[in-house]
């Protein structure tokens, strides 16, 4: 297989990662915000080196306990924040890598 982890912060992670995908394929380590449409591109881009997308896993998630009781505990940003990398994100990376999997005749 050959593997892309997309990382934002944990380099050594992900090159752990990787190397232990290396011992059965191929692992690549690919920093980027995927916020940020034009790191998804790279992302896309370094997955298209390998000729096909079979599989997409989107794991990124954030999440922070906000009582009931204390609803002013999260503010709006923060509230945006949450959305945006547990639902836009994955939604951007969806859209960026479709075009390849309907070329292969996936997403039907």
């Amino acid at each position: 297989a050959h593997v892309v982890i997309a990382y934002r912060h944990s380099e050594e992670i992900a090159q752990a990662m990787a190397e232990d995908v290396r011992s059965k394929g191929t692992g690549l380590p690919v920093r980027g915000v995927l916020a940020n449409p034009a790191d998804i591109q790279n992302l896309v881009d370094n997955i298209n080196t390998f000729g096909r997308i079979d599989i997409l896993v989107n794991d990124a998630a954030c999440n922070q306990f906000v009582s009931f009781q204390d609803l002013d505990g999260m503010p709006p940003e923060l509230w945006e924040k949450i959305l945006g990398i547990n639902l836009t994100v994955p939604y951007l990376c969806i859209r960026a890598v479709a075009p390849s999997m309907k070329k292969q005749g996936g997403l039907s």
